[in-house]
């Protein structure tokens, strides 16, 4: 996730600009924590308007035996103080770690496929 935030930039913060808007991430504030069913993404951030706010994005990404369709949501939990950030950033923000979420499940499937292809390939194979 901090890979995806950071883009191209090195360090432990990053600065995004969109018009004349700009926003300080903290990535190496960046907290996720997994709950049955849920995913939660703590980040700090900050903006010439606000002081460091922490943002807790919140995603349902569902349990085992739920559901047979794929089915997901997010909200941004903030403060009051943080409010301002949420209309110029949240979505964003949002994407940004969703799309890290569906990085590391897409590299977890990879991982699964060619562990049970080299599996099926070892128990195939006959010695002389």
């Amino acid at each position: 996730m901090q890979a995806r935030l950071l883009g191209t930039a090195t360090g432990e913060a990053v600065v995004w600009q969109k018009d004349r808007h700009r926003l300080l991430i903290h990535t190496a504030s960046l907290a996720v924590r997994s709950l049955d069913g849920w995913l939660l993404v703590n980040l700090e951030v900050e903006a010439d308007q606000t002081k460091r706010q922490l943002l807790q994005f919140v995603f349902h990404v569902g349990r085992q035996g739920e559901s047979d369709g794929t089915q997901a949501a997010c909200t941004i939990h903030s403060t009051s103080q943080a409010a301002p950030l949420l209309e110029p950033w949240g979505r964003d923000l949002q994407r940004v770690l969703w799309d890290a979420v569906l990085d590391a499940i897409e590299s977890g499937v990879e991982r699964v496929s060619l562990g049970g292809f080299f599996f099926v390939m070892k128990k195939r194979s006959m010695s002389a």
